[in-house]
């Protein structure tokens, strides 16, 4: 199954689909890549898949790292619940990544980006936002540096 997601994560990068990740083994985790901008989608893909087999909390909290780490170690991640939506203000040319990743029943965006903000609109916690990287934190919104 891991190789399946990569073959479909590079068919993404390349713009000829999307990536689709999964099933896991203790959750169906699927992850659509739907920009990559000098970020490697296929190895934040296959990042996000080795995750599946955790609680949700720690599913999106170490999705985070691991996005990051496989992004080099360069960029913000944020990552959230897409219910209820949030307000995310990221241009074009801050957006190195983007990719709707689904764990179980439940839908988030992830976002790899240089700039911009993001507010959460609904609960916060692991379950249902995590973020690394460059930013300035006031409540449920952070100013990416």
């Amino acid at each position: 199954m891991k190789l399946r997601a990569i073959i479909l994560a590079l068919v993404a990068v390349f713009g000829l689909g999307l990536a689709t990740a999964g099933p896991a083994s203790a959750e169906d985790v699927t992850v659509s890549i739907h920009k990559a901008d000098g970020v490697d989608g296929v190895k934040v893909a296959a990042a996000i898949d080795a995750q599946s087999d955790r609680s949700r909390g720690d599913f999106v909290r170490e999705s985070v790292a691991a996005a990051f780490d496989a992004a080099g170690g360069n960029h913000t991640v944020v990552m959230s619940n897409l219910s209820p939506v949030p307000d995310a203000s990221f241009s074009s040319d801050d957006t190195r990544l983007y990719a709707n990743v689904k764990y179980g029943d439940v839908y988030y965006g992830m976002w790899i980006v240089d700039g911009g903000s993001f507010t959460r609109n609904g609960d916060g916690g692991y379950i249902n936002w995590a973020f690394k990287g460059w930013y300035d934190r006031d409540g449920m919104t952070i100013h990416v540096r």
